[in-house]
């Protein structure tokens, strides 16, 4: 198993179909984290999940939902994995329905990060934590990972009692990469499109 998160791409939408589809042709599957999603139409969709930022276009969440791609809310099996997705446009309403679920998750999606994992930015002079509390209490059924963006200054690496967090800053050509080769390997990622 082979797997890509992508977030944050922009608003160059050729560039981020071109990326993502490049990926398509590496991983198994490629998980979009929001705010600058592409259109789905021109994706490789049968290898593609999105989960959507507050910044992503309504049109293209609802397109995305009509593809069956839209993780928001929902729990989907990946080979054997349990992948939970809490979208950026209603995520309140996505954690009820993922708390609602009577199942183990193994990878937990979000476009927000938790309250007071990653989630520390600076508003005049103090520190502000724009996470969500509530998502916090997901955290229970998570056991392996969980893969967050939303603001350009987060990105690293958490660790939360045996729960792995990582949050990406995005962008075109950066991702995190996913897989079990020889056990769970997890790391920060790039390619390079446009070099030439």
């Amino acid at each position: 198993m082979k797997l890509a998160y992508v977030a944050r791409l922009g608003l160059k939408e050729f560039r981020a179909i071109k990326f993502i589809n490049k990926l398509t042709e590496h991983y198994d599957l490629v998980i979009l984290g929001g705010d600058g999603t592409p259109n789905p139409e021109h994706l490789t969709r049968d290898k593609v999940l999105i989960v959507s930022g507050d910044e992503d276009d309504i049109l293209i969440t609802k397109k995305a939902r009509e593809y069956e791609i839209l993780m928001d809310g929902r729990i989907y099996d990946f080979k054997g994995l349990k992948i939970a997705g809490i979208g950026g446009l209603q995520p309140h309403q996505d954690i009820k329905r993922i708390l609602s679920e009577d199942s183990k998750i193994d990878i937990l999606v979000s476009h927000y990060p938790p309250y007071g994992c990653l989630d520390t930015v600076r508003v005049g002079q103090r520190d502000v934590n724009i996470g969500i509390m509530e998502l916090n209490d997901v955290l229970s059924k998570v056991s392996l990972l969980v893969l967050f963006t939303h603001v350009e200054v987060l990105g690293g690496v958490y660790l939360k009692g045996n729960i792995i967090m990582l949050g990406l800053n995005g962008g075109i050509g950066r991702y995190i990469e996913v897989t079990d080769k020889e056990g769970l390997n997890i790391g920060f990622n790039s390619l390079n499109l446009f070099s030439h």
